[in-house]
């Protein structure tokens, strides 16, 4: 039997994470010089904590006891562990996971999705889906690795304010994009945080249509979309949504909007939302998705 693990950043709800036996690493962020984890507080509530504050939610490490500890439980059920980690161009879980791997011989295998947040989720909810399917580890770290040819992940945040707090823009750089009305959008290509414009205003959501497009014509097949939302953000995913469903109007999946957890909302502050792109065939477990 092989059991999935990932990350609790991989914005997965407890609902889907349950129908889908899914078991995840905690990951800390210090917010106010205390250590917390994703359970002890809201995407909401530390995005009003950053507000009132001026200060950056930083994400740390997960710890190697938590996965060995993730691990452990997860092997007292199953033969191996694929365990799916964000891409090391973002954060340094990867090398941690690789290392607690390191203990089990061999039964823990460490995958480098090559992406973070919601689109990590949806290769963790795919795999999950293979172990049903009684696929073998190698049928699925093969399948994950034309997964991760084949994804698309954009977002583009309202204001400037929590790039600025947590060191990515200057002071004056925030002042004149919010004046401006910049909003930039950003991908993850290569597993880096990569730039891909900075339109004014509701020209991000044009922008993020455009290239949700032209990579599905790119890829040459029918697409899934999943577009998501940090707080505040519901509105424009929805109008998201909807820009990419007027084009992408032939056998093409388009999922209800998902929340954002406190990662991105931490980095990209409210309002900021983004959508997900993969081929449609790519299966998901049921129940996990509306």
């Amino acid at each position: 039997m092989i059991a999935i693990t990932t990350e609790s950043t991989c914005d997965l709800t407890a609902q889907q994470l349950g129908y889908a036996g899914i078991e995840t690493v905690p990951v800390p962020i210090r917010l106010e010089g205390k250590r917390l984890y994703e359970q002890d507080i809201t995407a909401a509530d530390l995005i009003s904590t950053i507000t009132r504050t001026g200060e950056a939610a930083v994400s740390l490490p997960i710890e190697r006891r938590d996965c060995l500890d993730t691990f452990e439980r997860a092997l007292q059920k199953a033969d191996t562990v694929i365990h799916l980690a964000t891409s090391p161009g973002v954060d340094m879980q990867y090398q941690v996971a690789m290392d607690a791997a390191r203990e089990f011989g061999g039964r823990v295998r460490v995958v480098n999705t090559g992406f973070a947040t919601y689109a990590l989720g949806l290769q963790a909810l795919h795999a999950s889906y293979l172990v049903d399917r009684k696929d073998s580890p190698e049928m699925i770290l093969a399948a994950l690795e034309t997964l991760q040819q084949q994804q698309k992940f954009l977002f583009a945040v309202e204001k400037l304010d929590f790039l600025r707090i947590n060191g990515r823009i200057g002071n004056f750089g925030a002042f004149v994009g919010n004046l401006l009305g910049i909003r930039p959008v950003i991908a993850m290509d290569g597993g880096e945080l990569v730039s891909r414009g900075a339109p004014r205003g509701d020209k991000a959501i044009q922008v993020m249509a455009q290239q949700v497009v032209a990579f599905s014509q790119n890829l040459g097949q029918n697409v899934q979309v999943h577009t998501v939302y940090a707080p505040g953000g519901e509105t424009v995913a929805e109008r998201l949504r909807g820009a990419i469903a007027s084009v992408l109007t032939t056998a093409t999946v388009h999922f209800p909007p998902q929340p954002f957890g406190v990662a991105v909302s931490a980095n990209g502050g409210p309002g900021t939302a983004g959508v997900v792109v993969m081929p449609a065939h790519i299966t998901l477990p049921r129940g996990t998705v509306a």
